[in-house]
């Protein structure tokens, strides 16, 4: 069956027109689930930081290099699921990208854990500080801590 002229036109504009914004975008179950699950992550990996620097500033250096060793595999596990998320979110058109990144900063899990965990930053560096010259010390760190840096939103 041809198309009329008419017909031709309303389907070129039909296949050239932009899909509307959500398409494409996961579910707000998925999204969630997806959050939900990177942050359960991150609360462990946070927490088992927080109970090893809770005796760092009493103990000497050694002792905090072997907890760092002793974190690798958790803290590469957090790593690997982090950037992840990223790149699955990041494998979305724009408004999906932002869609995918409100949820994260709205999830009340979140705002939980950057309270709960906010004063290990300052554990961990007084640590670093006092034992960054400690053989081995640096390396450790290397593979105990891993830290998922705010990129600047990009100018648009």
């Amino acid at each position: 069956m041809a198309l009329s002229k008419s017909g031709q036109i309303l389907l070129l504009c039909a296949l050239a027109a932009p899909a509307a914004a959500d398409s494409k975008c996961p579910s707000d179950k998925e999204i969630n689930e997806r959050i939900d699950s990177a942050l359960a992550l991150t609360d462990s990996y946070f927490g088992a930081v927080t109970k090893a620097a809770s005796k760092w500033a009493k103990a000497d250096c050694e002792v905090a290099k072997k907890d760092l060793i002793a974190l690798e595999p958790t803290a590469t596990k957090f790593y690997t699921t982090a950037k992840e998320l990223m790149k699955w979110r990041d494998s979305f058109e724009e408004s999906c990208r932002d869609k995918i990144k409100d949820a994260g900063q709205k999830n009340p899990k979140a705002a939980t854990i950057e309270k709960k965990y906010s004063p290990l930053e300052a554990t961990i560096k007084a640590t670093f500080e006092r034992c960054k010259d400690h053989e081995g010390f640096r390396e450790a760190a290397n593979k105990g801590l891993r830290v998922m840096k705010r990129k600047k939103p990009k100018a648009r």
